[in-house]
Formats: C-alpha cells, sequence, structure tokens
C-alpha cells in the first residue's frame, strides 16, 4: 500500500500535474471532468486555456470521463462560470471532449445531471455524440 504522506506538494505545482504524479504513485486512474473543475469552468474564471490541463495528464491514467453543464454566473455573466451540473453539454465542452480522447484514446464517459434534467430522448442524444466520438 502507498503512503499518500509521502507524495510531495511543491507550491505552484499545477494541478493537473499534481493528481497526475497522486496517479503515478498510487497506480489509481483518474476521472477527468472535462467542463468542470479542472478544465472549462477553472479555465474560464482562472484566465488560462482549458487545452493546457489535459497537457499535464498523464495519458494513460485517465479511466474516465466525466461532462457536467456549467452555468454563468448570475452576477458576473459568461466572465464567471458556475459548476451548476444542472445545464446541457455546450459546444466547447464536446471540443474538449473530443481533443482529449484524441490524446488519451476512447475512455468511459460519464454525462451527470443534478437539475434542470432533461428527457430520456435528449440524455440519449448526448450520449449518442459521445459513443460517435
Amino acid at each position: 500500500m502507498h503512503d499518500l504522506r509521502t507524495l510531495p506538494y511543491v507550491a505552484g505545482w499545477p494541478e493537473a500535474k499534481f493528481l497526475s504524479e497522486l496517479a503515478r504513485r498510487t497506480g489509481c486512474g483518474m476521472l477527468v471532468a472535462v467542463d468542470n473543475v479542472l478544465m472549462l469552468v477553472s479555465a474560464t474564471n482562472l484566465g488560462f486555456s482549458a487545452q493546457v490541463c489535459p497537457l499535464a495528464f498523464a495519458a494513460h491514467a485517465v479511466g474516465e470521463i466525466q461532462r457536467v453543464g456549467y452555468t454563468a454566473d448570475p452576477a458576473l455573466g459568461s466572465q464567471r462560470l458556475v459548476d451548476s451540473h444542472n445545464a446541457a453539454i455546450d459546444a466547447r465542452v464536446w471540443a474538449l471532449h473530443e481533443w482529449l480522447i484524441s490524446r488519451a484514446g476512447a475512455r468511459p464517459t460519464s454525462i451527470e445531471r443534478d437539475g434542470s434534467v432533461p428527457t430520456f430522448a435528449a440524455l440519449m442524444q448526448e450520449r449518442g455524440l459521445a459513443h460517435a466520438m
């Protein structure tokens, strides 16, 4: 068993590099959330390119890809995104998803919707788009 206390934390490490090192040392896989914390929402809110994050991931450690919807902040609009899990997957997220799987290969993909749940047919259409990639 690996002792996580031996995992170094170096100030200034990008989150994706830290998680990749964690995966390397523990042998665990990663769930990459394409549109929330690590990718589009953080990139927009913190002002960096969403394609920078997956470049830091160890592609072989990506075990699953998650996609959830986000919404614009009521006060700041599209300058600040909220990881709300209650909106449809938008075109920028689909593009990031496709870019990530072109790098890491096909991976199981989950679509999470905690609010504003669409019809089953709409969810199956999203599933079909992901499957086609």
